[in-house]
């Protein structure tokens, strides 16, 4: 189920003139460019040298925890956006 957020950014893009098509596109671009992006990381470890593997490795796990944290933090802005009810 969408969350009142991700509907209303895109109903916002729809208003723009975006299709749903172009939105979905642009996505899945970001996605894969992101995803290239860590792949070339790891592609890179095994080639270079042994005296820049260890400045490298705490780069590559600062952004790992970078990562995970902002993904963290943007999975639970929807849930700190919605209203509560107190049925009882």
């Amino acid at each position: 189920m969408w969350s009142l957020t991700c509907y209303s950014v895109v109903f916002h893009l729809l208003q723009c003139g975006l299709s749903l098509v172009t939105v979905w596109f642009y996505t899945l671009l970001a996605v894969a460019i992101i995803s290239l992006a860590g792949l070339m990381c790891v592609a890179i470890i095994p080639v270079m040298q042994r005296c820049y593997f260890d400045e490298i490795l705490h780069v590559l796990v600062a952004l790992a925890v970078g990562t995970l944290t902002g993904d963290a933090m943007l999975h639970l802005m929807p849930h700190v956006s919605e209203t509560t009810t107190n049925t009882r």
